[in-house]
């Protein structure tokens, strides 16, 4: 039988085709190019921002120093910035107390009762937020004594504000009977720590 056999062969980007072993063709993988090293330009440009972020973060310390509660009346927004980087604005207020029972809800124990607050919660910053409201955010009396216990519902404690957006709705606590809610309380970092806290003061 006599005649030319063809061969069509395809070859795949990034590879060529070398010597024949044993009748067959042999492929080897080119080499990955070898990385741009940064110009000085760009070493420069990331030099400055590195500069500017270190520079902002020492002016917010400067201009909001931790351990000094910013202290307003109850529904005016307060801007709060956390060691870890979140810049938020916080309104609470709209205190109820009593509370009604919510749908599904129990009874508060013999000598307690509900109160719910109205919080709001901005992210003004560049990343997503996430608070914990069972350690950030409380009630206190007028000697400043946290005296609430909060009552999380379903996703508070896992809730996530993007950045630029935000959350807002009623928190409930448990407080005992006598005890009168003076203030309403948030620590970016929470609370019973140096950082920045939010306090709302009630008539």
């Amino acid at each position: 039988m006599g005649g030319t056999m063809w061969i069509s062969v395809r070859v795949l980007p990034g590879v060529s085709i070398g010597g024949r072993i044993g009748g067959r063709r042999r492929y080897r993988r080119r080499p990955a190019p070898p990385r741009k090293p940064l110009s000085k330009r760009d070493k420069q440009v990331l030099a400055i921002l590195l500069v500017v972020g270190l520079a902002w973060g020492a002016i917010n310390r400067i201009l909001h120093p931790p351990g000094q509660p910013k202290v307003v009346a109850a529904g005016v927004p307060v801007q709060l910035f956390g060691a870890a980087g979140a810049d938020i604005e916080v309104t609470a207020g709209g205190l109820v107390d009593p509370a009604a029972l919510a749908a599904g809800q129990s009874a508060a124990p013999t000598g307690q009762r509900y109160v719910t607050v109205q919080l709001l919660v901005a992210d003004k910053g560049f990343e997503p937020y996430s608070p914990d409201l069972t350690v950030d955010f409380g009630v206190e009396d007028s000697g400043r004594h946290l005296v609430g216990t909060l009552m999380p519902t379903a996703g508070e404690s896992s809730a996530k504000v993007a950045a630029g957006a935000s959350l807002s709705g009623s928190v409930t606590f448990l407080v005992p009977d006598g005890v009168r809610v003076a203030r309403i309380v948030y620590a970016v970092d929470g609370l019973g720590t140096t950082g920045p806290v939010g306090v709302w003061t009630l008539g």
